[in-house]
């Protein structure tokens, strides 16, 4: 009997498969993690296997200390960091560049992302969090989405940004 539902690793890999399809992961790049409700565990995606030769049995369970309690496959090297994660939303900052495969990684991101639902890992990428899979991911799509038109209006010049008050948005947490 499986410790988690069946539909949670297929959620998982659905987003897997879109985040390669919207050219937001490749190769063995990046991971996605999901805290079961009303669990201490966290479904995240296995280490060193590409997302479009991934089946939902390939999704690993760990206990909140990142001890494997299901799967065959090893976790992400980068669990630790997602055993860490709190969330919310706002601005996103970039962190400095440190290795991202252990605890202190996950504390320093931790302590950049605060309130916040995304931060850039210096060097590395993108991570993004929310109350559920679904947020998370279009958190990510959306960032992204953005960064790709910031880059766009740069290569052209010095864009407009425009603030809260022209958007008539409250400010930033």
């Amino acid at each position: 009997m499986s410790l988690v539902d069946k539909h949670i690793k297929q959620e998982i890999l659905d987003c897997c498969r879109r985040s390669v399809q919207y050219g937001l992961n490749f190769n063995t790049q990046g991971n996605i993690s999901l805290r079961v409700p009303d669990t201490d565990l966290i479904a995240i995606t296995p280490a060193s296997l590409e997302y479009d030769q991934m089946a939902a049995d390939d999704i690993v369970v760990v206990d909140a200390e990142g001890r494997r309690v299901e799967g065959e496959r090893q976790p992400s090297s980068e669990t630790d960091v997602h055993l860490v994660v709190t969330y919310s939303r706002g601005p996103v900052p970039v962190m400095p560049f440190m290795p991202s495969n252990s605890t202190e990684f996950g504390e320093a991101m931790v302590k950049v992302l605060g309130t916040l639902n995304a931060v850039i890992w210096g060097n590395h990428g993108l991570m993004t969090v929310g109350a559920d899979l679904t947020s998370a991911f279009r958190c990510n799509v959306a960032v992204e989405t953005v960064a790709r038109v910031q880059h766009a209006a740069l290569c052209l010049g010095q864009p407009h940004v425009l603030s809260y008050a022209e958007l008539n948005l409250p400010s930033a947490p």
